[in-house]
């Protein structure tokens, strides 16, 4: 849960202007979390959760 929660800081640290880019190093990495199911030692997968509340609190969407 806490590194979520730094990923998401980041998230809004960006989305602020507070810095111009950055590299959440938080571990689990998430790597093999699966949507119905945690896998090894990763529970959440940080990286989805991140751009899904970029996607609801910014706005934003996916580009393709």
């Amino acid at each position: 849960r806490l590194a979520v929660g730094a990923t998401l800081q980041l998230v809004d640290a960006v989305m602020s202007g507070k810095v111009r880019n950055g590299m959440a190093l938080v571990r689990p990495l998430g790597h093999h979390s699966q949507r119905n199911a945690a896998n090894g030692f990763c529970f959440f997968n940080n990286v989805a959760i991140a751009a899904e509340y970029a996607k609801l609190k910014y706005g934003l969407q996916r580009q393709v």
